[in-house]
């Protein structure tokens, strides 16, 4: 088995704010999800992630006191998966909540 850090990229949610509803929809459906893989050993870790952060840039010079974002995105949380190959990684994120609130998802296998 590999490991594989899963960086969860969707819209900050302190410029479009869901309702209620959907969020408590969303946040089931991540709870049945992770559910699943926990309990077939698939999930190592993760957790979403606050809102606040900084960037250090230019040798660290310049500090910007906000996460970084491109575009409207953040990147709200990580998940640390094993999965034998990147195939099968990408099965098992096809299935994650995170589209539900147009997000996306990007894999990275951990080097050896």
């Amino acid at each position: 088995m590999k490991n594989f850090l899963i960086l969860i990229r969707e819209p900050d949610g302190r410029k479009n704010v869901p309702s209620e509803d959907f969020q408590k929809k969303h946040q089931l459906n991540w709870k049945i999800w992770l559910e699943k893989y926990g309990k077939a050993g698939r999930l190592l870790g993760g957790k979403p992630l606050t809102l606040n952060g900084t960037v250090i840039k230019n040798s660290g010079n310049e500090v910007l006191f906000s996460p970084h974002q491109e575009g409207e995105e953040i990147i709200g949380g990580y998940l640390l998966i094993n999965a034998p190959d990147m195939n099968d990684a990408i099965s098992m994120l096809k299935e994650c909540p995170v589209y539900e609130a147009n997000g996306y998802v990007e894999i990275r296998e951990e080097m050896n």
